[in-house]
């Protein structure tokens, strides 16, 4: 019996996670993006506006963990969830300045926990800050940001319209693939402006429309 192995075996730990082929059993049906619909929420409440000083660091803030999200080459999703999390936050609560970018460090981490196949590390986010956030301090807002949050992490993103929208275009394969980097692009960018993004769905149809005509 030969037992010896011609199989190739990747052993490069910085080898990404593969991710599954997309389902066009699911992202064909209508029911999905009607219960995306019936599931999203805006990320701040009706009435609710944003301070002069909030509109000033938000920019700053959101641009700084796109460039953290980009570097660590995290899914799309784990920068506008993260956002999320963040204008959640900021629109009940107050937070000193001091203390924004360790706020902005404990979304990506909690982002990338639902997000991501392999969730970014607090020691990592602390790198980034030039160890003006420590590990321990991760930690404790974490579970001060999921308690605020009431546990609810489970949010409805841009992109998770993209795939539905983009089955009932018109385009060919190598169309698609571009609109739908494109769309990916805007959602991230429009995410670091002054005012937080509060119809998710408007926001996904806007940014394909001009793209596919």
């Amino acid at each position: 019996m030969e037992l010896f192995c011609h199989e190739l075996v990747e052993t490069d730990s910085s080898c990404r996670p593969v991710r599954a082929f997309r389902d066009a059993v699911l992202t064909r049906d209508s029911r999905v993006c009607q219960n995306l619909l019936s599931s999203e929420r805006p990320s701040i409440k009706p009435g609710t506006e944003s301070t002069d000083e909030q509109r000033y660091v938000r920019p700053i803030l959101t641009g700084w963990m796109l460039q953290v999200c980009e570097d660590q080459k995290c899914e799309e999703e784990v920068f506008p969830l993260a956002v999320h999390y963040l204008d959640r936050h900021m629109s009940q609560n107050a937070v000193l300045r001091c203390r924004l970018q360790l706020l902005g460090c404990v979304c990506m981490f909690l982002a990338s926990k639902l997000r991501e196949s392999v969730p970014l590390s607090a020691a990592k986010l602390c790198i980034y800050t030039d160890h003006a956030v420590t590990v321990p301090e991760i930690l404790q807002w974490e579970v001060l940001l999921v308690s605020r949050l009431d546990w609810d992490l489970a949010a409805v993103l841009p992109s998770d319209f993209l795939e539905p929208l983009l089955q009932t275009l018109p385009l060919s394969a190598e169309d698609t693939a571009s609109v739908r980097r494109h769309t990916l692009s805007y959602i991230a960018l429009s995410s670091t402006g002054t005012d937080p993004i509060r119809r998710i769905s408007t926001l996904c149809v806007r940014l394909i429309v001009p793209l596919q005509l």
